[in-house]
């Protein structure tokens, strides 16, 4: 089954309900290592994002690509810090790969996400296993490529879980986070939260097209 730009708005409206809901936790996230403003920054940005794609029709938003096209565009006048600008990034990639195809199966997705984490990887300087919203995008990627179709709704969910809750147990290279070296271990990145929150989302809308087992 195809992934339509319907899937795309929904996807996008669960993030924003999941990191409205829980900003306050991104928050407190960030006050332990970093500024204390992620949960403020990604909330304000995609409660902008799902407003332009609730008008989605009027806007003349009619695909895959254009969703994350134009959503990218309203992150980065939105939100301000590095997780704006990486979000963004990913965003501009998969749209870049979603326009060139007629059909958005398992095996375009998958490219677009792999897109998505080489976009983060050279805006941001970053290499897996650094404390980063990166790590949780690169499980992802080898789950969907170990997949010969959409994963499990729930694998989904679970891997970016999993891959939140390994930062952990990682010692912060980048960003604020990185002045804390050691003091940063025992503490879940505040963008790999946020980006839990996205892949979650993600298994939702399968969840709701396939009764959880393809998108």
């Amino acid at each position: 089954m195809d992934f339509q730009a319907e899937d795309a708005i929904n996807w996008f409206s669960k993030m924003t309900n999941k990191v409205v809901i829980n900003k306050q936790y991104l928050t407190a996230l960030d006050t332990q290592i970093g500024d204390g403003d992620h949960g403020d920054n990604i909330a304000k940005g995609f409660t902008a994002v799902s407003k332009l794609l609730h008008h989605a029709k009027k806007e003349d938003i009619t695909t895959t690509a254009q969703v994350f096209r134009r959503s990218a565009m309203v992150l980065l006048m939105t939100v301000s810090g590095a997780s704006g600008i990486l979000y963004a990034t990913a965003f501009l990639r998969m749209a870049s790969v979603f326009e060139k195809k007629n059909r958005i199966d398992h095996s375009a997705f998958t490219e677009a996400i792999s897109e998505a984490v080489e976009g983060i990887k050279e805006r941001g300087n970053v290499e897996y296993g650094e404390k980063t919203l990166l790590d949780v995008w690169i499980d992802l990627v080898e789950l969907f490529q170990s997949s010969e179709e959409f994963p499990q709704a729930s694998l989904i969910e679970q891997s970016a879980r999993r891959a939140m809750n390994k930062t952990k147990t990682s010692i912060a290279m980048k960003g604020k986070a990185a002045l804390y070296e050691e003091h940063s271990l025992g503490h879940i990145d505040p963008g790999a939260a946020s980006t839990y929150y996205f892949f979650a989302s993600l298994a939702e809308v399968c969840e709701e097209k396939q009764n959880g087992r393809i998108c």
